[in-house]
Parts: C-alpha cells; sequence; structure tokens
C-alpha cells in the first residue's frame, strides 16, 4: 500500500458520496413524473403551462456547479499529491515496458524481468515483482521499448502509461522485501503484479 492509495480512494468515495444520492434523485423524480403526469384516458386537453419557475431554475444551476466545484477541488488535491516529485526519494528504480512484459532495474544493478506472453494467466508465480521497502519514497521512472503499456501495481491505486518516459512517485507503506544482487526469495510478499497491455 502507498500514501497514494488513500488520497485516490478518498477521492473515489467523495465522489461515490454524491453520485449515488444524486442519482436517485434524479431517478426517482423521472419516475415520479411518468407516473404523476401521465396521460390518461379520459384526458384530452393540454396540460397547464409553466415557465419562468424563477427558485427551481436557481436551484438547478446553483447545485450541480455546487457540486462539480467540490469535485474539481477534491480531484486538484488528489491530482498534485499523487504526481507530486520528491527531489530526493530514497529509492528510484527503473521500469522498462516491452512487449508482453517489464523490467524492473533497481539502483544496485539487480534486474527482474518477465513476460506474460509464456505464462497461462495473470496469477502466475512466475510473473515480474515490483519490490518497493516500506516507509520510504520511491520513484519510479517509466520506460517503453515500444508502444504504450499501462503499468498498474493493484495495492497502490496507481497507474502510468509509459510511451516514451514518465515518473511515477509512489510512498510505500507496505511490509519490504529488499531484493540484493544474488536472491529475490521473499520478493514476492509485498508488491502487486503489473499488469501489461
Amino acid at each position: 500500500m502507498t500514501q497514494q492509495d488513500s488520497n485516490v480512494q478518498r477521492l473515489w468515495n467523495v465522489t461515490y458520496y454524491i453520485a449515488i444520492p444524486l442519482g436517485a434523485i434524479v431517478i426517482g423524480l423521472i419516475v415520479w413524473c411518468a407516473v404523476r403526469y401521465r396521460v390518461r384516458p379520459d384526458e384530452d386537453h393540454i396540460p397547464r403551462q409553466v415557465q419562468y419557475h424563477i427558485p427551481l431554475e436557481v436551484f438547478y444551476t446553483i447545485v450541480p456547479i455546487a457540486l462539480v466545484a467540490v469535485l474539481f477541488v477534491y480531484t486538484y488535491q488528489a491530482e498534485n499529491k499523487e504526481d507530486s516529485v520528491s527531489p530526493s526519494p530514497a529509492l528510484v528504480v527503473r521500469v522498462d515496458a516491452f512487449q508482453w512484459g517489464w523490467r524492473f532495474t533497481y539502483p544496485n544493478g539487480y534486474e527482474v524481468i518477465g513476460s506474460v506472453a509464456t505464462e497461462p494467466n495473470i496469477n502466475s508465480t512466475s510473473l515480474p515483482i515490483l519490490t518497493l521497502p516500506a516507509g520510504e519514497t520511491v520513484q519510479i521512472n517509466l520506460y517503453s521499448d515500444d508502444v504504450n503499456h499501462s503499468f498498474t501495481c493493484p495495492r497502490s491505486f496507481s497507474k502510468g502509461t509509459p510511451s516514451r518516459a514518465s515518473t511515477t512517485p509512489s510512498t510505500s507503506t507496505s511490509t519490504p522485501a529488499w531484493p540484493d544482487n544474488g536472491s529475490s526469495a521473499n520478493a514476492r510478499s509485498s508488491a502487486g503484479r503489473t499488469t501489461p497491455t
């Protein structure tokens, strides 16, 4: 898990807290209007026409603007925290995307390379695993050898799309499993998988 995931989760929560009641109100009003003002068999006259209902017009103008403003502020704050890059991260990992696979290169030269092309499914135990230290600020530099790839760490709500090169900041809070030059026997315990597309 990362600190960024709490920012994204908060944004999702606020969006749903606004969207679900608003959706229920809109659906309820549609159903109510369809039932209340339906054409009855014994009616053949035009209903009374109403216009310039100022309070109603002010309401359905101001409320959507206020909702969009609230979502804008939360989104802006989440994006700023999500995209902020530390001037001195504890670890910088180079992530290279290539057709059907990933290469993770650590500062000590240790590399994890893997491809999904030969794996039966995404849950295979031999897929490449990105391992990060807990409680440290980590910078992930994304590169692509060919086309756009979707780099996703499910446990961190973090996603990047390297076309040429891009940077993804991350502050890991999970249990560390640090790879040495010789082995990465326990690397699987703390890392999320990446899924190329």
